[in-house]
């Protein structure tokens, strides 16, 4: 899914005049409607799942940084950042700026003003970082019936969601196994 620099705008700009999707407002319009219907309620359980996930990734990030995996820390939050992140894949040989493994498949990732070369390997999840980070704008961007934007229904996106919040638990779990690994062996 792309987004272009004006459909954030808009979005973004009519989120800042109270046109808000956050979780807390789905909640509030959703739980008032009596009749909430099995998609509603799917949306609703997906959007809980996320802002639970968001608060963990936080936390993870900030974990990440004291135990010195800075580079990681600093691109999952330049794509947190950015609702225009771009993730391109590159077909050359070149270091990962996070394993500093020599790789022959990359993706260059720029977000937030800056650009990073990484393994291929890392793509879904760092789009899986995007989709929970700015899923308020796909949303907003459905109720707002952007015609820019494809068509998905709810069911859908859930799984979506649902497959971006499995990636970033497995792989912050594998994260800080590895970083408890290496702060053991320094000690």
């Amino acid at each position: 899914m792309s987004l272009s620099r004006e459909h954030v705008f808009c979005l973004t700009s009519a989120m800042a005049l109270g046109h808000s999707c956050s979780a807390d407002i789905l909640r509030r319009t959703v739980s008032r409607n009596p009749s909430m219907s099995a998609e509603q309620r799917e949306l609703l359980e997906c959007v809980e799942a996320l802002a639970t996930l968001r608060a963990g990734l936080a936390e993870a990030l900030d974990d990440y940084e004291r135990s010195g995996a800075v580079v990681v820390a600093t691109l999952c939050r330049a794509v947190i950042a950015d609702p225009l992140s771009t993730f391109s894949p590159v077909e050359r040989w070149g270091v990962c700026a996070v394993s500093g493994c020599t790789v022959s498949r990359q993706l260059l990732v720029r977000a937030n003003g800056s650009e990073t070369l990484v393994d291929a390997r890392f793509g879904h999840f760092l789009r899986s970082v995007w989709c929970v980070s700015h899923w308020e704008l796909v949303e907003a961007s459905r109720f707002e019936g952007d015609a820019n934007m494809p068509e998905a229904g709810t069911e859908e996106l859930c799984a979506l969601y649902l497959q971006a919040c499995e990636e970033i638990t497995a792989t912050m779990e594998l994260t800080g196994a590895a970083l408890a690994k290496r702060r053991c062996a320094q000690e």
